[in-house]
């Protein structure tokens, strides 16, 4: 029997938790701010060095302090599930300018859903609410014929968003994943079991039509882009 570990990382301003849950590996999060790259590049050393494989990977959100340490953590490592946000071409925009950014940074904003596809078994993409989180169960109930280290099938498909995003991102690259069911588009409504011992679910609010409008607007006032 495998123990049940927890940890939040020392890197500063950032954030790396990881836990091992009989024997399934999951990591929250992988960054810090520039000054703590330092303490981020050392605790993931520390990290790997017994580290063949990662179960589940979950992104709360693509800032640098929270994700500048995915490459190295990624680098020789099998990744099997990863889950994320969706953040529009104009979201990810937005987080890049102003900043001075590393390549490998750079284009992972340019196509995260890509760049984690090259290095996952899967990629699930969860999509977003401008309400309040969904009201769960009190009691959910695992699948106990499902007892497989990382089961996302309690999360619900949603073809609305998946068809908004195949939009945005423009299609063509994304099909072929989805049809070799590596890429899933889910409600957040949902619960991913671990080993059906552990719970994980998730919330995640879109943003608004209002605050997209505003960025284009001053995109536009500073002649970035001809029309909003």
């Amino acid at each position: 029997m495998y123990p049940v570990k927890f940890k939040f990382h020392n890197v500063g301003q950032g954030l790396f938790y990881s836990a091992n849950i009989n024997g399934t590996v999951v990591v929250y999060d992988c960054g810090a701010d520039k000054q703590n790259f330092k303490n981020l590049n050392n605790a993931i050393n520390n990290f790997k060095k017994s580290l063949k494989r990662i179960d589940l990977l979950v992104l709360s959100h693509f800032h640098e302090d929270h994700v500048s340490g995915l490459d190295k953590l990624l680098d020789g490592v099998d990744l099997d599930t990863v889950i994320i946000p969706y953040l529009t071409p104009l979201d990810r925009l937005q987080l890049a300018l102003g900043q001075k950014l590393n390549q490998w940074y750079i284009q992972f904003l340019s196509d995260p859903i890509i760049y984690l596809l090259r290095r996952a078994t899967r990629v699930v993409v969860i999509s977003g609410e401008n309400e309040e989180p969904f009201d769960y169960p009190d009691q959910i109930t695992p699948d106990p014929n499902n007892d497989s280290s990382v089961n996302i099938h309690n999360l619900s498909d949603d073809p609305d968003f998946k068809e908004f995003v195949l939009k945005q991102e423009g299609g063509g690259d994304l099909q072929q994943y989805i049809e070799a069911r590596k890429l899933f588009f889910k409600k957040h409504d949902g619960v991913v079991f671990l080993k059906n011992k552990w719970i994980f679910r998730f919330f995640n609010y879109k943003v608004s039509t209002k605050k997209h409008y505003t960025f284009f607007n001053e995109l536009r006032k500073a002649k970035i882009v001809e029309s909003v």
